[in-house]
């Protein structure tokens, strides 16, 4: 990223710079002249601890992995909150899992809820017709997420807490969509709940769908 940031600087100025990630915070940070544009930060979560959480997941490779690349990561991240003149949340869990691991951070620490497009996100001229593309049924209650199939999603949670809905509301229908390792366990799980057909895994679905 260093290298397009270095042109996009060079050829015009900007009101505000507003990463979502660390090491393209890092490049901006290495390219930009002294004096530039506010640099805001929006804190998703602790990158960092994320690599040590999925290298903890796995047995063998991973947690040497993301303990060595983890050190170089939390580096990072450090560097640019400390830069940051605007640190941006979208919760208040994620200004507490913030100020655990970065106290110093309080002090610019706003919170700005996520938005929604109106527009696109709405309720459809014809949901019967939608319900079809989608190979839904027409009237039964649907509960959808949208996942990386990792442990720290806590599907296996959302698995648990659907059954006791299932037992109550046997008509609903519980879909995932995304990749992972997880998808085996997954599908063991619903077995092992007797979910069913209540109970749908549908891969890797793309954004216009």
């Amino acid at each position: 990223s260093r290298p397009l940031l270095s042109r996009l600087l060079s050829e015009r100025d900007f009101d505000v710079v507003l990463p979502h990630h660390y090491f393209p915070c890092h490049s901006y940070l290495s390219a930009a002249r002294t004096g530039s544009a506010p640099l805001v930060m929006t804190f998703h979560a602790s990158y960092w601890q994320e690599l040590r959480l999925e290298g903890a997941e796995r047995r063998i490779g991973k947690p040497l992995e993301s303990a060595l690349f983890g050190r170089l990561a939390r580096r990072t991240e450090t560097r640019c909150l400390k830069r940051a003149e605007r640190i941006v949340v979208l919760s208040d869990f994620s200004k507490e899992q913030l100020l655990s691991y970065y106290p110093f951070t309080e002090p610019k620490v706003v919170r700005i809820p996520g938005g929604v497009d109106l527009e696109r996100f709405r309720p459809a001229d014809d949901r019967a017709a939608v319900r079809s593309s989608l190979d839904l049924p027409a009237r039964r209650p649907v509960v959808f997420t949208a996942r990386r199939l990792v442990p720290r999603m806590g599907l296996e949670n959302l698995l648990t807490a659907f059954a006791q809905v299932h037992a109550v509301h046997p008509e609903a229908i519980l879909v995932v969509a995304g990749r992972g390792r997880l998808e085996d366990e997954l599908t063991a799980r619903a077995g092992t709940l007797d979910l069913g057909d209540a109970f749908r895994l549908v891969g890797f679905v793309d954004d216009d769908r």
